[in-house]
């Protein structure tokens, strides 16, 4: 998981999570290691006809109330940012939010990072002067627990060479927590906290790496490829069995792009952002769901709220898997800003509009435990503030990064509310001007 748009909070859960349906069948993505492999959906392909066509969305009912939608059953306690070039832990004491550093070793420089499922741990991939990588992983406290240890490497006694690599490093923790995986782009290995590396066999597959997700049981894992003319390609593997499945629906060609893949917490199906890349961003984002065994992918959200202009920059599936939340930003030249942010349900019928101040910038979007969490500026080299929404609809500063003693500049902006404080009036209908 690459470590912008990475965030971490720790918060208590606040209000009613009131739902028209029995929790008996969620299946959430926090408690995925209290179930065994053979739990996992089974995947029974589907005919369907006339595959080239494109469903229609469903108009969802207006006016959804944030209890309807906000459930962060099973989403972490401590999550894990990125403030002023500090990795840091955010941690919720009392109702204030308190930040530890991350210590990491002077002579290694951050690549990526990743928390654990449960948030108690995080695993950061580092690199030497020479080029060489490793993993260590380490506690909420901010210290070392294990590592680092000596990864995408042949043999560790071979000194590292000056030939070029991909540079498609990420770092993915199992949703079990049992291991991480990190790649370079052209390798692939399975890393526990035990030292213990394990090679992923890539054989037969054509391009660089770019993404590796482990199914919610961990027997599968989504492999995401892209080719040297910038098409992209999907592959699920059985990790017991060795077999691949070529993804079709999600397969793009050159001058597209596909963003944010993740399963759903359930296992049966991935999320994702497929759009067209304009000098290698990635416009007219939407998000799409694609079950497994199935033809063909379905669309779940647009960014036509925003405009010819507009596309969807982040989305993130809910701990229960029901809904999504995304972002909808505008690009003018090479300017981004805010236009809005929404949950969505994933069968179409219900949306929200999540009160964000205008004429912001948004980022590090994730769902927390006491709701959906995110970062908000003013500008985009301003101070941010973290807030978290939950079942209540009141957004709730959590962590003014102005007044982190790792921000470059201490003092809380005009604009802050106190750690801990509720705004007092949510603003209903944001929308930023370019």
């Amino acid at each position: 998981m690459a470590l912008a748009g990475t965030c971490a909070l720790v918060i208590v859960a606040c209000g009613s999570t009131s739902s028209t349906t029995g929790d008996e069948n969620r299946q959430f993505a926090n408690e995925a290691s209290t179930r065994t492999p053979d739990t996992e959906l089974t995947v029974t392909p589907t005919t369907v006809l006339d595959v080239d066509a494109t469903p229609e969305i469903r108009t969802p009912s207006p006016g959804a109330s944030p209890e309807t939608l906000l459930h962060a059953r099973g989403a972490p306690d401590t999550l894990y940012i990125e403030i002023d070039g500090h990795l840091v832990s955010v941690t919720s004491h009392g109702g204030k939010a308190v930040a530890l550093p991350i210590e990491l070793p002077a002579e290694l420089r951050l690549i990526d990072s990743d928390a654990s499922p449960a948030g108690d741990r995080v695993a950061v991939l580092l690199e030497d002067a020479h080029g060489a990588a490793s993993l260590g992983f380490f506690g909420q406290d901010g210290a070392l627990q294990a590592g680092p240890f000596d990864v995408l490497r042949e043999d560790a006694a071979t000194p590292v060479t000056d030939a070029p690599k991909p540079g498609q490093y990420f770092v993915d923790w199992s949703p079990q927590g049992l291991d991480v995986l990190v790649s370079d782009g052209a390798a692939l290995e399975a890393v526990r906290d035990s030292g213990a590396v394990e090679r992923v066999a890539l054989d037969g597959f054509d391009g660089v790496l770019v993404a590796a997700e482990r199914s919610p049981q961990g027997s599968r894992i989504a492999l995401q490829f892209q080719a040297e003319d910038g098409g992209q390609r999907v592959y699920v593997r059985d990790v017991t069995t060795g077999k691949t499945r070529d993804l079709r629906p999600l397969s793009v060609s050159a001058g597209e792009g596909l963003d944010h893949l993740q399963w759903l917490p359930n296992g049966s199906g991935l999320i994702y952002v497929h759009g067209s890349l304009d000098r290698g961003v990635l416009m007219h984002g939407q998000v799409w769901v694609y079950r497994l065994g199935q033809e063909r992918a379905d669309p779940v959200a647009t960014a036509g709220q925003g405009g010819p202009a507009a596309t969807i920059t982040d989305v993130v599936v809910s701990p229960d898997g029901r809904s999504v939340a995304y972002v909808i930003s505008l690009l003018d030249g090479t300017k981004w800003s805010f236009h809005s942010m929404w949950v969505r349900s994933l069968d179409g019928n219900l949306i929200y509009r999540v009160p964000v101040v205008p004429r912001g910038v948004v980022g590090y979007v994730q769902w927390v435990s006491g709701g959906l969490s995110w970062e908000q500026r003013r500008e985009s080299s301003a101070p941010g503030q973290l807030l978290v929404i939950g079942a209540n609809g009141l957004p709730n500063v959590v962590l003014d990064m102005a007044r982190s003693p790792f921000a470059a500049t201490p003092e809380a902006s005009p604009e802050a509310s106190p750690v801990g404080t509720p705004q007092a009036t949510p603003i209903a209908s944001p929308v930023a001007t370019p």
